[in-house]
């Protein structure tokens, strides 16, 4: 059971394209796919297109940021990492379709340059547009590496590229396709929800997605590159649990409005809401010189999972990177409404200057035996390592062990943990790399 539980979304994915498979395989045909190397290289294609398309399809509907996926995924930085791995698999087999195809045309024509132009048969030529549409947007995205709000408009063109290919399913002649109307209906089914998800995400999403909107209260420097952001509720406020993070747009005519996550600091008995932004690049670094108070704010969430009273240890172990530390901030609050927890917290930071919410970890901590503040700087001591955290912590392979840290820190400390003797299903992370 534990089995099925913490490897949920693989047995999904394994369904989702296992499925298609066997109806290809099960439908009869008049030559068999091994018949002959025309045939095999035939059949290669045919199912490579099916399952790149159902994939691909997917990987579109991973991107609605839908709650039932959310948690399938165990949060929405893992299921955005998933989405991204998928979609790079997805492509692959999509580009392999007709290069299986023309291998086949190889060894049967001598026209073969003509295989990827555009001709008069515009059934292929829509799926020929489609991949180089993928093609181009893989390019872009993965390697050229353009701006946030650049990267968002080219990326929603993935569901124009889907559409295409899945009209081109439609309509190309298909011996398999055609005489399987299972196969038919579940691919196209699949395609459909992907677009739909595409439009719904890209097209209609300020009309069906629900947002609150807030107004800057305050604005708090913590230090020269962090800042706090507390904001007032403009009719109902958002309801969250410790942990969670949100998605934030601000309306100023100095900074962009496209919508970025970021974790929650506050907690909800509060009143208001706070985030921290750190700067990392050019959208946070125009926050922390240009955003003013009474700015409007719309606010899309809450998101993740990443919370230590959704699991059964009570006793547990907190490890913060960086500016990894704010998902812990809501969640220390919140240690003061629930005393029967047992939670040892590591802030590691290069030094104390970087540890902004030191303060705040010692004062709930002076309240409470149900909390420790253990600071870790690395430029004193080297990076945190799970022979340092076992040494002080001698119970700590029972305990549950809560991550939020750059992607590096997290998987070493994972991978160290497992080696250690720490249950897989024990450690929870969260990166920050959405």
């Amino acid at each position: 059971m534990q089995f099925i539980t913490k490897n949920k979304e693989y047995i999904v994915l394994f369904v989702l394209l296992i499925v298609p498979f066997l109806l290809w395989v099960s439908t009869p045909t008049a030559i068999s796919h091994f018949a002959s190397v025309y045939s095999f290289l035939a059949g290669l294609g045919e199912i490579s297109g099916i399952l790149g398309t159902v994939l691909f399809a997917f990987t579109l509907i991973l991107s609605a940021r839908v709650r039932i996926l959310e948690k399938l995924f165990n949060g929405l930085n893992n299921l955005y990492e998933q989405h991204s791995k998928l979609g790079q698999i997805a492509f692959m087999l999509l580009l392999a379709h007709p290069l299986f195809l023309l291998g086949r045309y190889a060894v049967t024509s001598t026209d073969i340059y003509r295989f990827f132009l555009i001709t008069t048969n515009w059934q292929r030529d829509l799926g020929i547009i489609a991949l180089y549409l993928s093609i181009v947007i893989i390019i872009l995205t993965l390697y050229l590496r353009p701006k946030y709000h650049i990267w968002k408009q080219i990326h929603a063109f993935l569901g124009l590229a889907l559409f295409l290919g899945a009209v081109h399913i439609y309509f190309t002649p298909s011996y398999v396709m055609n005489h399987n109307i299972f196969l038919t209906v579940y691919v196209l089914s699949i395609s459909a929800i992907g677009v739909f998800v595409w439009l719904y995400r890209s097209v209609l999403g300020k009309t069906f997605t629900r947002e609150y909107e807030y107004i800057v209260e305050d604005i708090l420097y913590l230090n020269s590159s962090i800042v706090e952001i507390e904001m007032t509720p403009v009719g109902d406020a958002m309801k969250y649990t410790p942990g969670q993070f949100v998605f934030v747009s601000f309306s100023d005519k100095n900074i962009s409005g496209e919508k970025h996550p970021f974790s929650i600091t506050s907690h909800n008995t509060e009143g208001t809401l706070k985030i921290a932004v750190k700067v990392l690049g050019d959208y946070t670094d125009t926050i922390h010189q240009h955003l003013s108070s009474g700015a409007r704010v719309c606010v899309e969430g809450p998101f993740g999972s990443f919370s230590y009273t959704a699991e059964k240890k009570k006793k547990q172990i907190w490890i913060a990177g960086g500016i990894g530390v704010t998902p812990f901030v809501s969640m220390a609050k919140n240690i003061l409404f629930t005393p029967d927890f047992d939670v040892v917290m590591y802030y590691a930071v290069r030094n104390k200057k970087e540890a902004v919410f030191l303060n705040l970890f010692e004062q709930i901590a002076a309240k409470t035996k149900s909390f420790k503040i253990i600071p870790y700087y690395s430029d004193e001591l080297g990076y945190l390592t799970t022979e340092i955290i076992l040494k002080d912590v001698s119970d700590a392979p029972e305990r549950d062990i809560f991550i939020c840290a750059p992607p590096v820190m997290i998987h070493a400390l994972k991978d160290s943990f497992v080696k250690d003797g720490v249950p897989h299903i024990q450690l929870f992370s969260e990166e920050f790399n959405l």
